[in-house]
């Protein structure tokens, strides 16, 4: 049983890989960088208790996705 889940979730990983990747390495940056505007501006709006903490941890995610959209528009067109 454990095997057949395992095979299904390395299925569904490799689909979801080869779908990204067949997407266009611009449109690909550009929802990256729209993703993390989007995060930043989620993360100005809170006004809970537990504000810090989620402001730093979308702060983190939003950075992560810049920097990952800023390499695929460097380096996307060079393989």
């Amino acid at each position: 049983m454990l095997d057949e889940v395992l095979r299904a979730l390395q299925t569904s990983a490799t689909g979801l890989s080869e779908w990204w990747d067949s997407i266009n390495t611009t449109y690909r940056a550009g929802g990256c960088l729209l993703t993390s505007f989007f995060l930043m501006w989620e993360a100005t709006k809170t006004k809970s208790e537990d504000r810090d903490r989620k402001f730093f941890l979308t702060g983190i995610l939003a950075l992560g996705l810049l920097g990952y959209g800023a390499l695929l528009f460097i380096y996307g067109n060079a393989h």
